[in-house]
């Protein structure tokens, strides 16, 4: 695990109003993306804000909440085994 992944507030307010067993899968989903930020699993989307800016939107379906993070550094200036950051900014009910 070489990232850490730090849920915002708001996020684990959000993951709080979820039944035990889902509370306990999110520690799944953080190290999940601890290991692969980057990678697009069939849970994991890339998108780019109107800014220009990479983010990332985490759904798997057991967790009610669609979860949006960044990872720093970039994917392309990422050295595979170095450290980097991911915080967990947002935390939703899926809008679909």
């Amino acid at each position: 695990m070489s990232f850490t992944v730090d849920p915002s507030p708001q996020v684990l307010g959000a993951v709080n109003s979820c039944s035990s067993a889902q509370q306990d899968f999110f520690e799944q989903v953080r190290s999940i993306l601890s290991e692969t930020p980057y990678h697009f699993r069939d849970v994991i989307q890339k998108n780019i804000d109107s800014a220009g800016r990479v983010f990332y939107q985490y759904y798997d379906g057991v967790i009610p909440l669609v979860f949006t993070y960044r990872v720093y550094p970039p994917e392309e200036d990422w050295i595979p085994g170095h450290p980097g950051y991911v915080p967990i900014t947002k935390a939703e009910k899926p809008w679909w």
